[in-house]
């Protein structure tokens, strides 16, 4: 979960987050800073998905069946409705929400029903054209999020399609080397910024993609609203063997009962984690002294 165990000389263990963890954060904390000083900051637009079980209800209530009062059981099965949309301090984004059956029930989690291309058709049909001029869009880094464009050749390609993919990105070469030597080339020029395509759509229509560091969805105020979009269901979903239909309603309900107050005071919260995890360069130096006079060995690490 983005931490590690650092052993000491003295045989203590302490717990420490992954380095490139703490990275990802510090890079983003400072670009989001860096936005809303901007004299033109850019709206801030977060993204995720959800979903939304049909017996999605609350798991314990008091109801009549067969002329006896008991505890309702929530039952296992059923359905699975997946759920995308956008939002901000504004609201949520005007003809944003994409809303669709799973294909593989409630097994596994949602990203088994999404992929790449059901993704970007909502981002080009549904997001860009409904957001503010020169947004900045800010999601997770799931899957789907992540194709890379052009990707570059890995151990297992072939000779020629390697030669090809340097060809193609005009980088010297000799094509009498080893494909080991190739890769080499290959492997320094991939140590740049990966271009994921993502990015690249949002660049067409003028916005810019931000993306949360690993483990870090407390940073995303979506979060909280589908938290209160999924409670006002369950309190509303007396039956959890409801029809699809009656359950499509109640989340349709549910989130255009989402306020744009709802939507102000969850951003705010997350403001608030934000300034906690800026105590990073304070807490980081104080446990590098602490290091310090405890241990004179830095080398050995225990993941």
């Amino acid at each position: 979960m983005g931490f590690r165990f650092k052993k000491t000389d003295r045989g203590r263990h302490l717990i420490m987050e992954r380095q490139d963890i703490v990275l990802a954060r510090c890079k983003y904390l400072r670009r989001i800073k860096e936005n809303r000083e901007s004299c033109n900051p850019r709206p801030e637009i977060y993204i995720d998905e959800t979903w939304v079980n049909q017996n999605e209800c609350v798991d314990k209530c008091w109801t009549n069946c067969d002329g006896k009062l008991g505890p309702k059981v929530k039952s296992g099965r059923g359905a699975r409705f997946i759920i995308v949309h956008a939002g901000g301090v504004d609201g949520f984004v005007p003809g944003g929400l994409h809303m669709f059956r799973s294909k593989n029930g409630n097994k596994g989690d949602y990203h088994d029903s999404m992929n790449h291309e059901n993704f970007c058709s909502w981002l080009n049909n549904k997001l860009l054209p409904n957001i503010p001029p020169k947004s900045l869009i800010i999601m997770d880094n799931a899957s789907y999020h992540c194709k890379v464009v052009n990707k570059a050749p890995i151990q297992s390609s072939r000779k020629q399609e390697i030669l090809k993919w340097l060809v193609e990105n005009d980088l010297p070469h000799n094509p009498l080397h080893t494909k080991a030597e190739l890769l080499h080339i290959v492997k320094k020029k991939n140590k740049e910024k990966e271009e994921y395509a993502v990015e690249e759509m949002a660049e067409k229509h003028g916005h810019e993609v931000l993306r949360f560091p690993p483990y870090h969805c407390q940073l995303n105020p979506i979060e909280l609203i589908w938290a209160q979009v999924k409670e006002e269901i369950r309190k509303n979903n007396s039956n959890s063997s409801q029809k699809l239909r009656v359950i499509e309603e109640l989340t349709r309900k549910a989130m255009n009962n989402v306020t744009v107050e709802n939507w102000k005071k969850c951003v705010a919260h997350t403001k608030k984690v934000e300034e906690f995890r800026r105590n990073d360069i304070v807490v980081n130096h104080m446990v590098e002294k602490f290091i310090i006079n405890i241990s004179n060995d830095s080398s050995s690490d225990e993941e």
